[in-house]
């Protein structure tokens, strides 16, 4: 409770405050919206990708576009595509006499040397209703222009937004929109005969479920990158409180006066607030997009299946990373001396890679121990950390998940008890 005591007074101060404190709030929220906008791109193309979601899509633009709203002020449909000849006279260049041929924002113009000969049937079939005239001329100009050069046609916009002219037509192109739809259906067709794609790896007890995978990997990866940035954020608050106090001297008075090691303990306590309030800022918006993904129909995830196992890997995942960031803390401590930062800052990074390098090799060796290798792996602390962030897409062992659990929090422990004696004897040198 003093080490409590201590870690909530030193917050008060308004410069730790800010620096510690304010700064994860902020972070957390711009992180998570910027994560979640991904997420939420995957999740709509997700739900929307089937040939009906696509094929509603499509007739509703027809109907009624927000590009055209944006173009020409109407989200109607426009009238039929007017082509317009230009012709050459005496006094140079003219468009046609009918008053609908006078150039208006964002027409389409087609330069060639012919322009009465010119065939334009496949430019009326992929530009009807995505623009008011097709103009066919030498010389004239408007926001989009049509050239050839070298053989080859080329479009020149005037303007970025009569880009959305050109997105605007892929929508009308009935063909090409009855093609993508026609794949779609055939996708769809293919999925039903192939039913749910189990994958069986040699000497492992439970099938991963490929069909699955990628909106799988999607929320382990969410929910993996949040445990990362809280890592990275209790790393940067250890040394950024060591640092804080040591510059300004007030290091050794404040230890003389609250003791070594409920000091140190406060130290942590202040890490921990740190990864609370990053927490506190970004998980509930990122737990209410993961709800409303899992509970949407569209969206097949086996993850959730075993909410026990869930708890057991969010678990396993949080302490394994603890342990690392304890690891971490060392070479924080000893920030002098060169190869201890090495071995206690980078070492384990290389560890985690070896150990999945292992485990993931191990899938593909036969044999009636792989499994039993590949538990040892994910059980070991550090060692086991990346077998551990996948454990929900390859249903590894709950009993391995729990031996992680346990050998992480009795390293954490060990470790910052050494560190305390360290922090306590050698002061001088922080």
């Amino acid at each position: 409770m003093r080490a409590l005591s201590i870690a909530l007074s030193l917050v008060r101060i308004p410069r730790l405050f800010f620096s510690l404190l304010l700064g994860p709030l902020l972070i957390g929220t711009f992180f998570v919206t910027v994560q979640e906008m991904f997420v939420y791109a995957h999740f709509m193309s997700t739900i929307n990708s089937g040939s009906d979601p696509i094929k509603e899509r499509i007739e509703e633009s027809q109907k009624e576009s927000w590009i055209r709203k944006v173009l020409f002020g109407d989200a109607g449909p426009l009238p039929p595509l007017k082509v317009c000849r230009w012709q050459t006279t005496s006094q140079g260049e003219q468009p046609p006499s009918d008053p609908d041929c006078k150039t208006v924002p964002y027409d389409v113009t087609i330069r060639t040397t012919s322009p009465e000969t010119f065939d334009a049937t496949r430019y009326i079939q992929m530009l009807e209703g995505s623009t008011h005239n097709l103009h066919i001329c030498r010389k004239c100009v408007s926001e989009i222009m049509i050239g050839e050069r070298d053989g080859k046609f080329e479009t020149h916009l005037l303007y970025p937004a009569a880009l959305l002219v050109y997105i605007q037509s892929a929508v009308n192109d009935s063909e090409r929109t009855n093609a993508l739809i026609e794949a779609y259906k055939r996708s769809e067709e293919v999925k039903e005969l192939q039913g749910a794609i189990m994958i069986h790896f040699p000497g492992h007890r439970f099938p991963i479920n490929y069909s699955t995978l990628e909106n799988d990997m999607i929320i382990v990866m969410n929910i993996a990158v949040f445990a990362v940035i809280a890592l990275w954020l209790s790393l940067r608050s250890h040394r950024k409180v060591l640092d804080y106090f040591a510059r300004n001297g007030a290091l050794l008075p404040l230890v003389a006066a609250c003791g070594k090691r409920p000091f140190y303990t406060a130290i942590w306590h202040i890490t921990g607030l740190r990864v609370l309030l990053f927490m506190f800022s970004s998980v509930p918006v990122a737990g209410i997009l993961l709800y409303n993904m899992v509970d949407d129909e569209e969206f097949t995830t086996s993850i959730f299946s075993n909410p026990s196992s869930i708890v057991i890997w969010l678990s396993a995942l949080i302490l394994g990373l603890a342990a690392i960031t304890v690891l971490g803390s060392i070479a924080e401590l000893k920030h002098r001396q060169g190869l201890t930062v090495f071995i206690y800052k980078y070492l384990p990074i290389i560890a985690c890679f070896i150990g999945g390098l292992i485990w993931s090799i191990s899938f593909f060796h036969k044999g009636e121990h792989m499994e039993m290798i590949r538990n040892i792996i994910t059980s070991t602390p550090v060692l086991g950390l990346l077998p551990t962030l996948v454990s929900p897409i390859f249903h590894i062992s709950d009993n391995a998940l729990l031996a992680h659990t346990f050998l992480s929090a009795l390293m954490a422990g060990t470790v910052m008890l050494g560190n305390s004696r360290w922090f306590a004897a050698h002061l001088e040198e922080l």
